[in-house]
């Protein structure tokens, strides 16, 4: 059984304590009797053939306190016992295993009652500590799975990025390949134009050239005397 472990525990009281009890006196086998409200109140011990040898001396039934002060405190009559018991009952004092008190429930029984609740606080303790697990676990698992989509989008974008890029670059070389041939072929054009031209320029007669017209020979007629 894990029990508190705060550095400064609270102070309480004992006289609301579950654990506070009587004994027989001297007896170190004795069972705890309930200290029933109206000797909480009143610090009257309680009569009767169980309670035979039952002292005002206070116990802790989980001895986490000895309330020995109370050995101190004057004890001469039956009054004076029963306002020493209260007066200890009553102090302040600091205790980690204190337990609300309820009524005709015996020390043992709530001790039962205390080792409940601690194994209830220590299975809450635990399910909180796997829900906070399983949250811390699901946020990093949520983290990693958001770093890989990052990843693969940043990925994607730079490859987009360079697939954009190189069409860009093959679309220029292509207008340039196509403005190239055109300009060869241009050229190509002008040089055969060229050739050609000069060709029919050497075959063309010149143009002061006049054709020569050959005159008929008129002869004179013969006069016969």
């Amino acid at each position: 059984m894990e029990e508190s472990n705060e550095a400064v525990p609270a102070k309480v009281k004992c006289v609301d304590c579950g654990f506070l009890s009587w004994r027989r006196h001297g007896e170190q086998t004795s069972p705890h009797f309930e200290v029933t409200p109206e000797s909480r109140k009143t610090g009257t011990c309680p009569s009767g053939l169980d309670m035979k040898g039952v002292t005002n001396h206070p116990h802790c039934f989980r001895r986490e306190l000895q309330m020995s002060e109370y050995e101190l405190l004057p004890r001469n009559n039956i009054q004076q016992e029963r306002d020493s018991f209260l007066e200890v009952i009553k102090s302040d004092r600091p205790c980690r295993l204190f337990t609300q008190y309820r009524k005709c429930m015996n020390p043992e029984e709530h001790m039962t009652m205390y080792q409940s609740i601690e194994v209830a606080k220590i299975a809450a303790a635990s399910r909180i500590k796997d829900m906070e697990r399983e949250d811390r676990n699901k946020h990093e698992q949520w983290i990693r799975e958001d770093k890989i989509r990052t990843d693969i989008k940043t990925a994607e974008d730079e490859r987009d990025s360079k697939q954009k890029k190189e069409d860009r670059r093959n679309k220029f070389i292509d207008k340039l390949w196509t403005f190239a041939l055109a300009l060869v072929g241009w050229l190509g054009s002008s040089v055969v134009a060229c050739f050609v031209g000069l060709y029919y320029i050497d075959k063309k007669p010149t143009e002061n050239t006049m054709p020569t017209i050959t005159q008929p020979t008129t002869t004179a007629p013969v006069q016969t005397k």
